[in-house]
């Protein structure tokens, strides 16, 4: 329906192939895949070796310098006026903390105890934990969280549309997530991110932002894959402590004064 003239499929897999082929286009642009001629009519060489934004722009013709960090992404009026209505009775806008803990693979998502105590831990701080999320995975992650809570976090899963999200995540202060698409997303509004990580790979999918860091408890044995672990617990991700996240949360910046003082007061004692 769109009657494009050329289509780039950047993931070159075979839904994305397909479509590329339906789309009527003249001009279809992918990676080598196997009989790729009966998908696209241009088949350039891709820079596999590093982050997968370099694959992906080494797919434009010329191939793109693949930038240190996202280009900055803005909020828009609508956006900020739908976070203005759902938060209208709620939180106020100067310590807002953003926390996406779904993902589209189970072996992503960090425990669901883990996320409820986190948000203990920054309430304790002052801060005001937003639980974010779309689709039925996330509430049932949401569900879980909750449940290990006396008093509920704020839910806002399914209530924002994508400008909303991206208003909301302009005006926190920092954002937790498992990797997965908002994360990047958080990574792209310039907010500081701390992005969990387990057996996928951080080389080819960190988030690319001076603001976010990457936490793994250690690096995946030889033997692991991404869908079974050889420890069979996944301890990359799972053994990541909440201390650690509010460390380095703290150094982010996110954690105010008052909760930076305590904490060497702690750490001195």
């Amino acid at each position: 329906r769109f009657h494009s003239k050329v289509v780039v499929d950047i993931e070159g897999e075979q839904k994305s192939a397909t479509l590329a082929r339906l789309s009527g286009a003249a001009e279809r642009i992918g990676p080598h895949r196997r009989h790729g001629q009966w998908f696209y009519t241009q088949q350039p060489p891709v820079d596999w070796s590093g982050h997968r934004w370099q694959a992906y722009a080494s797919l434009s013709r010329p191939a793109a310098n693949s930038p240190a960090h996202y280009l900055p992404l803005n909020d828009s009026p609508a956006g900020q006026a739908e976070l203005d209505s759902i938060l209208s009775d709620g939180p106020a806008n100067d310590n807002l903390v953003a926390i996406h803990a779904g993902a589209t693979k189970t072996y992503k998502i960090w425990h669901a105890e883990q996320f409820a105590a986190l948000c203990q831990q920054l309430r304790r701080a002052g801060l005001t934990p937003l639980l974010i999320g779309a689709g039925q995975k996330d509430r049932q992650q949401i569900a879980r969280i909750q449940s290990f809570l006396s008093d509920p976090v704020m839910d806002l899963c399914d209530q924002l549309s994508l400008a909303g999200l991206v208003a909301l995540l302009k005006r926190s202060r920092g954002f937790i997530g498992n990797d997965s698409g908002p994360m990047h997303l958080a990574a792209a509004c310039g907010v500081a991110t701390v992005a969990l990580f387990g057996p996928t790979d951080d080389t080819l999918w960190q988030p690319l932002s001076p603001h976010a860091r990457v936490l793994r408890w250690q690096h995946c044995l030889r033997n692991c894959e991404r869908s079974s672990c050889a420890l069979d617990s996944y301890p990359c991700l799972q053994r990541i402590t909440v201390d650690r996240v509010i460390r380095t949360l703290d150094e982010l910046g996110v954690m105010p004064d008052a909760h930076l003082g305590a904490l060497k007061t702690l750490r001195i004692s």
